[in-house]
């Protein structure tokens, strides 16, 4: 009997723990998917260009559908700073209708970073949900600043916006499972697996915000 509960159990967790996966798939693939939907109506003059960009987001869908599978982690020798760049080039197109909007990306980082461990699709995944976060808080419009440094041995991912801010009570609250804030459609997915996924990764991540000011969110990962 003990070993039947016991065998119950453990596919009661296997099982929550592909709702979950499956959850935070679903939550992800909506931007690439958004991304297509520009793509179509948009008129490039320059074919291959056209072809670049869908082959990008074509990736980006094929690499968050990798996971409802037994994916290993890897990064393929992907600079992080290109996984960067293409996010913000995917995010340029998603919201290339709200002329309010702007988004930045400045890289300083000396040398080509590819890290051991990091699976760089997923990275993507991450930077695309928190600059999605940023963008929705701009609400009336304003600018987004994406950011790559190296300092001290460790990469400096940061992510600023001019939008409504966050309370400070709220903060510390971000990042717990299933809590979202400012949203009527929020999961409160994003930052909770982004989270999870950078302190598996030896990293950290800071939340930092003022009311009517904006927020930064700023990831520190080890060079390893």
């Amino acid at each position: 009997m003990y070993n039947k509960c016991q065998s119950n159990q453990v596919e009661i967790s296997q099982f929550d723990g592909m709702l979950a996966k499956q959850r935070q798939i679903l939550h992800d693939i909506k931007s690439p998917l958004a991304t297509l939907d520009s793509l179509a109506v948009l008129e490039y003059h320059d074919c291959q260009v056209f072809k670049t960009l869908l082959s990008q987001v074509a990736q980006r869908i094929r690499e968050i559908v990798t996971d409802l599978g037994d994916h290993k982690p890897e990064n393929n020798g992907k600079c992080l700073c290109q996984c960067v760049s293409d996010v913000i080039k995917e995010k340029k197109i998603e919201y290339l209708d709200n002329k309010k909007v702007e988004i930045k990306f400045a890289e300083t980082s000396p040398n080509r970073i590819v890290m051991k461990g990091i699976d760089a699709g997923y990275f993507k995944r991450i930077v695309s949900n928190l600059v999605n976060n940023s963008i929705e808080a701009l609400e009336g419009g304003g600018k987004v600043s994406v950011t790559m440094t190296m300092l001290n041995e460790s990469l400096h991912l940061t992510i600023n916006d001019n939008g409504r801010g966050i309370p400070e009570d709220v903060i510390p609250l971000l990042t717990q499972k299933g809590f979202s804030y400012g949203k009527q459609e929020g999961s409160g997915l994003g930052l909770f697996d982004a989270n999870e996924k950078i302190t598996q990764w030896g990293g950290q991540m800071r939340i930092s915000s003022e009311r009517g000011k904006g927020s930064q969110v700023c990831i520190t990962l080890p060079i390893v």
